[in-house]
C-alpha cells in the first residue's frame, strides 16, 4: 500500500507486473485434479453444527479490526470491558477467533480469503487479489449459494470504488452492493460511518428482501467506524483504562482509548442486531469475524516469538443462531477457512471445492503467510513450501482451467 499510495495506482500496477500471477502448481492438471477430488469426496467430512430445519438466512459481517489488545498484553485493563453488550447474549455466541493475512490494514484480502477459500499464502507478495484477479466472473461462496437458491447482497458504508469492490462484487456473484450512495444521511464517528447506522441500513434492506421474494437471503457485510488511525486528536475518544506495567507514550495511550471506544459501539450494534433477528420467525445464522488486527505500536518491543506473531494475526469472531447450534470443535479459524464452517451451521450442502478447503485443516488448525498452528495449539513460522500442496484445488479453482467444478453456474 506504500507503493500505491506514493507512485499512484498506475504506475504502482506496473510496478508490479512482474511478479502479480500466482504460479501454477507442480503437476498441476486434469489428472492431479480428480484425484485430489476423489480422495476429497472419499473423505468423510465434519458433521453439521446447527439444525435449522430449512435453509436459514445468512449474514456475514466482517468487522473493522474486530478484536481485543488485551490479547497481546494483559497490562490492559479497562473499566469497561468493550464486549460487555454482548453479555445477554454470551450463552448462544459460538465464539473463535479468525487467523487472518493482514495486519493493520487490506481489508478486501480478507473479503477475498472468506468468499473464496483462497489462503493469501499462495499469492505474491503485496498483492491485492480485488484489483488483480477479480476483473471476470469469479467462482466463489456468493455464487455457490445462489446455485443452492440464495439471493444476496453486499453492504459496505464506502465508496463503491475502493477496492474496486462495485466491479468485484458482481464478479463474484453478488446481486446487489449499497455503498455509502445508498445511505441517507448517515452517523459519522470521527471519518467514519457509524456502526449504528451500517446496521440501520442493514436491517432496513434485509427486512425489505423479507417481505419481497421467497428464498433464502446471504447478506455480505463490511463495516468501517474502527478503521485507523486511532491517534488523531480530532478523532480521540475517552475510553478509561489502565496499563499497569506497561510503558505507553501519549499518542499509545490515546489509540488504545479511541479503539475501545469504537470497540463497546461495534459491540452495542452487535447485540442491537441480535436482537432483530431473535424476533423473526425465520431461521437466521450470523457469522461475525474481524478483518484484521490494529497495527499496536506498544506490541512491536515485545519478543517476536511465533506466538505474538500469532496474536498479531487474530482478530475475535463467533457464530450466532436464533435456532440451536453447537460449539465449534477448534478455538482457530484462518479466514481462508471460514466458508466450510458457515455451511456446517447453516447444514447445506458442501461442494468438492469447499470440501476440499475443510479437509486442508484436518491435520492442522489454521495457517496463513507467518504463522501455522497444529491441532494441539503449538504455533510455528509457516513453510511455504512444506504447505505447497494445499494450493492445488483452490489454484485450479480460481486460477486454473477449473477441472473441479465444470459444471458451475
Amino acid at each position: 500500500f506504500t507503493n500505491y499510495r506514493t507512485n499512484g495506482f498506475l504506475v504502482s500496477t506496473m510496478m508490479n507486473l512482474t511478479h502479480i500471477d500466482v504460479e501454477e502448481p507442480e503437476g498441476y492438471g486434469p489428472e492431479a485434479v480428480r484425484q485430489a477430488a476423489a480422495e476429497i469426496n472419499a473423505w468423510q467430512p465434519p458433521g453439521a453444527l446447527g439444525f435449522p430445519g430449512k435453509m436459514p438466512h445468512i449474514i456475514a459481517i466482517q468487522m473493522e479490526a474486530y478484536g481485543d489488545p488485551r490479547r497481546l498484553s494483559a497490562d490492559i485493563v479497562f473499566e469497561t470491558d468493550p464486549f460487555s453488550p454482548l453479555e445477554p447474549y454470551q450463552d448462544e455466541l459460538r465464539s473463535f477467533r479468525t487467523l487472518t493475512s493482514i495486519v493493520g490494514g487490506g481489508t478486501a484480502n480478507s473479503e477475498y480469503e472468506f468468499l473464496t477459500g483462497f489462503n493469501m499464502i499462495f499469492c505474491p507478495p503485496g498483492v491485492t487479489p480485488f484489483l488483480t484477479y477479480v476483473n471476470k466472473d469469479r467462482p466463489s461462496l456468493a455464487r455457490d449459494l445462489t446455485s443452492l437458491g440464495y439471493r444476496n447482497f453486499a453492504l459496505h458504508p464506502n465508496t463503491g470504488s475502493f477496492y474496486g469492490r462495485d466491479m468485484v462484487y458482481p464478479n463474484l456473484g453478488f446481486q446487489e452492493f449499497y455503498t455509502i450512495e445508498d445511505f441517507d444521511n448517515p452517523a459519522y464517528q470521527g471519518y467514519y460511518v457509524t456502526d449504528e447506522a451500517f446496521k440501520d441500513k442493514l436491517i432496513e434492506i434485509f427486512d425489505q428482501k423479507l417481505k419481497g421474494e421467497e428464498g433464502p437471503i446471504f447478506a455480505f457485510g463490511v463495516s468501517i467506524q474502527n478503521h485507523g488511525p486511532y491517534n488523531y486528536p480530532e478523532c480521540a475518544r475517552e475510553y478509561p483504562f489502565r496499563a499497569a506495567d506497561l510503558s505507553l507514550n501519549e499518542e499509545q495511550v490515546m489509540e488504545i482509548s479511541t479503539y475501545a471506544a469504537h470497540m463497546y459501539d461495534a459491540n452495542v450494534m452487535l447485540a442491537e442486531l441480535m436482537d432483530y433477528l431473535s424476533g423473526l420467525d425465520e431461521p437466521v445464522l450470523l457469522l461475525v469475524y474481524g478483518d484484521h488486527q490494529a497495527s499496536w505500536t506498544w506490541a512491536n518491543a515485545f519478543e517476536q516469538t511465533p506466538e505474538l506473531v500469532m496474536e498479531k494475526y487474530l482478530t475475535d469472531s463467533f457464530f450466532w443462531a436464533n435456532y440451536p447450534i453447537e460449539e465449534p470443535d477448534t478455538p482457530l479459524i484462518s479466514a481462508s477457512g471460514l466458508a466450510p464452517w458457515l455451511l456446517r451451521y447453516a447444514d447445506l450442502p458442501m461442494n468438492t471445492y469447499f470440501r476440499g478447503v475443510q479437509k486442508q485443516f484436518e491435520d492442522k488448525m489454521a495457517y496463513n503467510l507467518a504463522v501455522t498452528v497444529d491441532l494441539a495449539g503449538q504455533v510455528s513460522f509457516s513453510d511455504k513450501e512444506a504447505l505447497e500442496p494445499l494450493k492445488l484445488l483452490p489454484y485450479d479453482r480460481m486460477f486454473g482451467k477449473d477441472y473441479i467444478d465444470q459444471e458451475r453456474n
